[in-house]
């Protein structure tokens, strides 16, 4: 992977649970929200690359998914709301910028 790539992959998890650790979602969301919500960050992603995405953040136990077929819903963990405030860390994941 690429330089570019991998810092994107980094940040567009980060964003991801960031989205998914608002209390006003109950904690989660399904992955087409998710995808709305990368486009509007200015990440230009395809829905498959969000999916995929959440596949690698169930496998480091951040968040759990519900596969719905096209849809996927994802719930964050205890330990993907750590990583999203910035309160633990995971190698392949920014950590938040205070303030930000």
């Amino acid at each position: 992977m690429s330089g570019l790539a991998d810092i994107i992959d980094r940040s567009l998890r980060l964003a991801l649970l960031r989205v998914l650790a608002d209390p006003d979602l109950n904690y989660r969301a399904n992955s087409a929200v998710l995808h709305g919500v990368a486009t509007s960050l200015g990440f230009h992603v395809s829905r498959d690359k969000v999916h995929s995405t959440l596949d690698w953040l169930r496998e480091q136990g951040l968040i759990e998914i519900e596969d719905l077929g096209n849809v996927r819903i994802a719930k964050l963990r205890a330990r993907g709301i750590d990583v999203a405030l910035g309160a633990a860390t995971v190698t392949g994941v920014d950590r938040p910028t205070p303030g930000i």
